[in-house]
């Protein structure tokens, strides 16, 4: 559940250049199935 607090995270962080970078680095991983093993 502590990886689910951290996709509302950063999706709560404002459009900044670095959080965009994050944004689109979590969704990769939401999209790869090895995206459990990473968190």
């Amino acid at each position: 559940m502590a990886s689910t607090e951290r996709w509302c995270g950063l999706l709560k962080v404002p459009l900044n250049p670095k959080s965009q970078t994050c944004f689109s680095v979590a969704a990769s991983l939401c999209l790869s199935p090895s995206s459990k093993t990473l968190v």
